[in-house]
Parts: structure tokens; sequence; C-alpha cells
């Protein structure tokens, strides 16, 4: 199976397209407009809103993509809310390799940790500095609490709240370090933020209830429960077999009824 055809990347883009419907304002036809004038409808926002595919592929204008130059634009006005820089992030978070990827190693999740906790401005205590920490601040500091302790549940409240994808995806790697670690406690407390990231980003964010419930089952499937259903599995399991020579309504109908049936 191709990466773009993993429901993932699938995701991946449909998130990035109705984060664009969102922060414009615009329908498919005017976004069209937007990005290519009026040289007759390109109907490429309808496409990835039907097919969910990516706006990253093919070269449109100038040698640029769509994500591209939709990540130049600055819409003002009534029906717009300007920069598209949260699109373009969310397109790029690291969160669709993990939905994507089974070959992690535990310290790739541990160094994306440390990057993402320094992009915030935030500090993580080793182990081997507790001691430190203990005399200068103090067995009260609740910064050095237990796994269990109201600082280690805001932390985790404070990225919940982001509702993004980037946000998400630190919940992750810390799930998986924790799982690695046999740190079950900490591990549950995680798997419960995830859970509610994912349904509060789809609340914030205004997704459609279809995205919202597959981000919903790809985590946990793939996160919490480590199964990973492929297109193959569903050919397999409803009988469709791949053909060639189809039209793009065969493979859009193909599409549909493998999200249906996965979700």
């Amino acid at each position: 199976m191709r990466p773009a055809d993993d429901l993932g990347f699938r995701a991946r883009n449909w998130f990035w397209y109705w984060r664009v419907r969102e922060l414009s304002g615009l329908s498919n036809e005017k976004l069209d407009r937007q990005a290519f004038g009026d040289v007759g409808r390109k109907r490429h926002f309808e496409r990835i809103q039907h097919t969910a595919c990516s706006p990253d592929e093919i070269a449109l204008v100038q040698g640029k993509t769509l994500l591209e130059i939709v990540d130049q634009w600055s819409l003002t006005g009534h029906d717009a809310c300007g920069s598209f820089a949260p699109a373009t992030e969310a397109f790029r978070s690291p969160l669709w390799e993990f939905l994507t990827r089974q070959d992690f190693r535990p310290q790739a999740y541990t160094d994306y940790i440390q990057q993402a906790i320094a992009a915030r401005g935030w500090h993580r205590i080793h182990a081997r500095d507790l001691g430190l920490y203990l005399a200068f601040l103090g067995e009260d500091e609740p910064a050095i609490g237990p796994s269990d302790s109201v600082a280690y549940s805001a932390m985790l409240h404070k990225l919940v709240n982001e509702a993004t994808p980037d946000a998400l995806a630190l919940l992750i790697a810390l799930f998986r370090e924790a799982m690695h670690a046999v740190a079950l406690q900490e591990a549950l407390l995680i798997k419960s933020a995830i859970s509610v990231t994912t349904s509060w980003m789809g609340h914030v964010l205004h997704l459609p209830q279809q995205l919202t419930d597959l981000l919903t089952t790809l985590v946990q499937d793939r996160v919490l429960a480590n199964v990973w259903l492929s297109e193959a599995d569903w050919r397999e399991l409803s009988g469709t077999a791949r053909r060639s020579g189809k039209t793009s309504r065969d493979r859009l109908k193909d599409f549909r009824a493998w999200v249906k049936r996965y979700l």
C-alpha cells in the first residue's frame, strides 16, 4: 500500500482542508478562485474534500503545491481570519507520522518530547537531578511531585486545552515513553488525556464529525491498542478486490466504503 493511501495521511489531508475552510470562511469555489484566479473551475478543494488527497504532492502554480500556495495567503475582510500558518503547521505535525508508522524506536519519542517542551519553554527534570532540585526547591515544590500530582495533571490539562495536532503528538510520545518504561500509572493518566484531546480538538476547531471520529478511532486503535488495520485488511474483510482501470467515481466509492467500514 502506498503511504498516501494510509488512513492516517488521509486524515491529515482532511484536517488541513477543514482548517483552511474554517480559517478562511470560504467555499470550495471561492478557495479555488483565490488560489488560481478566474481561469475556469479547478475543483482542487472539492477533490480534497471528497477524496482526502494530499495538497502537497503536485506543483500547481510556479512550482508551488497547493499547501505552499495557501500558506502564503493572508486574507482580510468580513469572511476571513488572517494567517493560514495554523493549517500548514497542522499538516506538518509529527502526529501523522506517529499515526502511520510502527517503526519508531523509544528514543525517537523521547527526542520529540525534549524538542516539544523546549519549544514551549518548559523544562523536564531528570531523575539524576532530582536530589539537586529537592535541595534547592524543597519537597513541597509541585513541579517535582509524583506523576499523580496536581502539577502533572495540570500539565496534561494544558496540552488537552491546546487542541492542536502537535499537542496530541506530544501526549502520544509521552504515552509511548511511559509504556516503554512500564510506568503504568503515568500511562493511564496520559491515555485519558489523549482520549479527551481528540474529541475536544474536533469541537474547538469545528471539524466535521466524521473526521473527529476517524482521528479518535485511529488514535484508539494505533496508539492505545496497537491495532493497525489497513486498506488491504478492509479489502480482505469486505471481499473488495483491487481492480485496474477503475474510474475516479469507482475510486471514490471504494474510499468512502473503506472509511465507513473502518469507523
